[in-house]
């Protein structure tokens, strides 16, 4: 299932961390593998892989 996600926050010193919104859960976690820059404030797509 692919899901959009909100960024809400980048951490400015662990450079992966991100903090993420989905369908009004809010987490954690890491972007380690993302084929373009992301930003605080717009939404991607995110979910299982292909």
């Amino acid at each position: 299932m692919k899901y959009k996600a909100l960024v809400k926050k980048l951490d400015p010193h662990i450079e992966e961390e991100v903090i993420l919104e989905i369908e009004g859960v809010e987490f954690t976690g890491f972007s380690s593998v993302c084929p373009y820059e992301i930003e605080t404030g717009k939404h991607y797509p995110v979910g299982e892989l292909d």
